[in-house]
């Protein structure tokens, strides 16, 4: 975790030179530039990013400990580099657990959005990744016109999977000028939600760090 502390500093560091601004909270301001507009109709795991057409979207729903394995500045720069290839990304997704303390949470929210920066610094267009939270920064998102919620983990509880359902019906009736992307299958009838379908392995692929 120290390791983490230091890379998050590190990147704010070299986003403030970059001329990034950062909010009372802390968190790194988004201007409307930085998003992705157009369609899109499929997404892709970053590690299986060899299966996309340039057309494509490229997504961040794994499980953490392959999401760790990113956190570098040399792998960093890599991921940065490789997304270049497509027409955007769906922001990084550190879990955030709602039982941890705020302090906590609002540390995981840090990192996932300076990443998110990194990779926009270095040319690539951004689909906001909606992670629920009790510490509110959904409105550094006010500008996008499309965002997407992962709702693959977990969506056969139905318990979470219900608590879900009814977050996001709520954000999309209280945000009804952006497409609501959803990654997975959970069933909101909302003119402003898109399903999108979950990406499924044919065969054992090769992954990459």
């Amino acid at each position: 975790m120290e390791n983490l502390f230091k890379l998050i500093d590190d990147l704010i560091s070299y986003e403030k030179n970059r001329g990034i601004i950062f909010t009372d909270d802390g968190f790194p301001t988004f201007t409307k530039e930085m998003f992705y507009t157009n369609p899109i109709n499929k997404s892709f795991p970053y590690d299986h990013r060899n299966e996309a057409s340039p057309n494509d979207s490229i997504n961040f729903f794994s499980h953490d400990i392959n999401m760790y394995r990113k956190l570098n500045i040399k792998k960093l720069e890599k991921v940065a580099n490789n997304l270049t290839f497509y027409q955007a990304f769906i922001g990084f997704d550190l879990s955030i657990f709602i039982d941890i303390s705020m302090h906590n949470q609002k540390f995981i929210i840090l990192a996932n959005l300076v990443i998110d920066i990194f990779f926009i610094l270095h040319g690539n267009k951004m689909i906001p990744n909606l992670r629920y939270s009790t510490y509110d920064y959904f409105y550094l998102f006010n500008e996008a016109k499309i965002v997407c919620c992962g709702v693959v983990g977990n969506v056969y509880r139905k318990a979470i999977k219900a608590s879900n359902k009814e977050l996001i019906t709520n954000y999309a009736d209280s945000h009804k000028e952006q497409i609501i992307l959803l990654y997975g299958f959970i069933n909101i009838d909302k003119p402003n939600t898109i399903q999108i379908e979950k990406y499924k392995r044919k065969e054992k692929m090769k992954t990459y760090d």
